[in-house]
């Protein structure tokens, strides 16, 4: 399924589109930006018992931005910080070695991002606002 660059393109442009549409107002001290581009995002985190228990990023920029933060608040609302954390390492290891991981769902949209260097840092920017909130939290 994954492999099809049509089903991809479907994937990535809807979960886009869906992000586009909704009406989030985040409250979040880190306004992470894309180095590369324009792409920019806060991410509203709430973690009860170590649960994630509201995820939104206020993200504005490419398109793949969107998707990868909409796919994302997707998969990981109700985990438990430790699932969180499988789940981004594996995202990352996907990205890095373009191999399909179905445990991702939806996330495998993005298995050949890395062809185009500057887009996986879009890709990216919702991984890295996690993995500093996530630990802010955890400081806590």
């Amino acid at each position: 399924m994954y492999s099809d660059f049509n089903t991809r393109r479907t994937i990535i442009s809807e979960s886009a589109k869906k992000h586009s549409e909704k009406k989030v107002f985040c409250k979040s001290n880190y306004l992470h930006r894309n180095r590369f581009c324009d792409d920019k995002l806060q991410l509203d985190l709430h973690v009860f018992e170590q649960k994630i228990i509201k995820i939104n990023f206020c993200a504005s920029g490419c398109t793949l931005i969107l998707a990868s933060s909409q796919i994302l608040e997707n998969i990981l609302l109700n985990k438990n910080i430790f699932e969180a954390r499988t789940i981004i390492n594996k995202f990352k290891n996907m990205l890095e070695n373009q191999q399909v991981d179905l445990d991702l769902s939806d996330l495998n949209a993005f298995v050949n991002v890395k062809n185009h260097l500057n887009r996986l840092a879009c890709v990216q920017l919702p991984i890295e606002a996690l993995e500093l909130e996530i630990l802010d939290e955890n400081k806590k």
